[in-house]
């Protein structure tokens, strides 16, 4: 009777150990996650730079934040210290709102005004090197970037401002201990991309005579990415997040492409011309900057 219930006890022992076993292999197993972050950001935009530059009369006037969300992935590759990263980011506004003259008999001012929908996507895939594992990671990677301004009224006019880039990026992350269940993480990313901007334009000018222009010069995205963020672990499933992001980048233009040739009549095309051209010099055209300041809740699974 005695052996009996050792062995009885010998196999739930030995099958309570194997569940413990299986359990720290699941733990250390989880090497895939998946996230979603909700953004709320403030956008000085290489867009509503250029609507200021291409008609001065323009100021930049809200200062209200645009939603964005992003979806992510990052998978560790089995007994390597080498992990894939990716991501998909997107800001989406109605109506972006500048300041534009109005003027009641002698009396002029700066009124509220529209500037037409404003779009902004990027697609980032990502290389990370474990140098110290969980704690410091290199990272290489290629980014894409598309935005765009755009507004009409009909005939009267229509304009499209935006950009499009692709390129390479480095960077690194850094990861605190937990404690609590709580962990700190800081990256940061600087890129540099190759590809081009939009900047057209077709309306009426003075006696209704047509006038338009079309431009797309090379020109080059140069900048860098600072985030950090408090994760906090639920469980070995489960995770939640709360961070800040900071994006400030330049766009460089050759300058002897930034220029533009309105198809006009004869009488109005020198003037729009020469006055559109030396706005570019004076607001300084070929040197863009823009600046993204975001907040954003993240949460995410563990596989």
């Amino acid at each position: 009777m005695k052996k009996i219930a050792t062995i009885i006890l010998l196999i739930i022992s030995s099958q309570l150990f194997a569940e413990e076993i299986n359990q720290d292999q699941t733990k250390k197993n989880r090497s895939f996650s998946i996230y979603l972050r909700r953004y709320s950001t403030f956008i000085d935009s290489f867009e509503q730079r250029m609507l200021l530059q291409n008609f001065k009369y323009f100021d930049q006037y809200d200062k209200k934040t645009i939603p964005g969300f992003e979806f992510g992935f990052r998978k560790k590759f089995d007994n390597s210290n080498f992990s894939f990263q990716s991501e998909f980011q997107e800001y989406k506004k109605g109506n972006i709102g500048m300041r534009d003259i109005a003027c009641l008999g002698r009396y002029c001012d700066l009124v509220p005004v529209s500037t037409g929908p404003y779009l902004r996507n990027q697609f980032r895939n990502t290389i990370l090197y474990d140098y110290t594992p969980d704690k410091f990671r290199l990272s290489f990677g290629l980014r894409y970037i598309k935005s765009e301004l755009s507004d009409g009224s009909g005939y009267r006019f229509n304009y499209t401002l935006g950009q499009k880039f692709f390129g390479p990026e480095i960077g690194f992350e850094y990861q605190t201990d937990k404690y609590w269940n709580f962990n700190l993480l800081i990256h940061y990313n600087y890129f540099y991309l190759f590809g081009k901007i939009d900047n057209r334009y077709s309306g009426i000018y003075t006696n209704r005579s047509p006038v338009s222009y079309n431009s797309d010069p090379n020109a080059i995205y140069v900048g860098g990415e600072f985030g950090i963020k408090l994760n906090y672990d639920f469980d070995d499933l489960y995770f939640l997040s709360i961070g800040i992001l900071t994006l400030e980048a330049r766009t460089k233009i050759n300058s002897y492409s930034m220029t533009v040739n309105y198809v006009a009549e004869p009488q109005y095309k020198y003037d729009l011309d020469s006055i559109t051209n030396f706005n570019y010099v004076i607001y300084n055209a070929a040197n863009s900057s823009e600046i993204l300041r975001s907040v954003y809740l993240e949460a995410g699974l563990k596989l």
